[in-house]
């Protein structure tokens, strides 16, 4: 897959994706005038972000403070990799280093002069070439 450029990038979802990665990172509460300055991004904007973040439950606001910080509806995007395929997954990573320390017959490769064996530093089976 191509790298996107910073043309193709769309900046308010880039924006929004900075500021849950910033409140995941800090896991405190901060205010529409502080988050504005951390991101250089105007007071009424940033309200807009954090309103429609809200709605959604990214984020919840503080009723006293009224200050924002991550929620935990970002845990349903973990949930969405079911147990399933995340204990397939492990499986298969444990029968990986299962095959990488089984012994195996020696290795023949086909080439037009014949070379010594070669006995890797990993195994003591050879490698031949034919």
């Amino acid at each position: 897959m191509a790298v996107p450029s910073k043309t193709t990038i769309l900046k308010t979802t880039d924006k929004v994706f900075t500021i849950l990665d910033f409140l995941m990172r800090e896991k405190k509460a901060f205010s529409i005038k502080e988050l504005s300055e951390i991101f250089s991004i105007p007071p009424s904007t940033m309200y807009r972000i954090l309103t429609t973040l809200k709605e959604r439950n990214y984020v919840v606001q503080d009723h006293h403070t009224k200050n924002y910080r991550i929620s935990y509806a970002l845990l349903a995007f973990f949930h969405a990799l079911s147990f399933d395929s995340l204990l397939l997954s492990y499986q298969g990573h444990l029968k990986l280093k299962e095959l990488a320390f089984e012994p195996v017959s020696p290795l023949h490769l086909p080439s037009k002069k014949n070379i010594e064996p070669i006995t890797s530093t990993a195994s003591s089976h050879p490698i031949i070439s034919n």
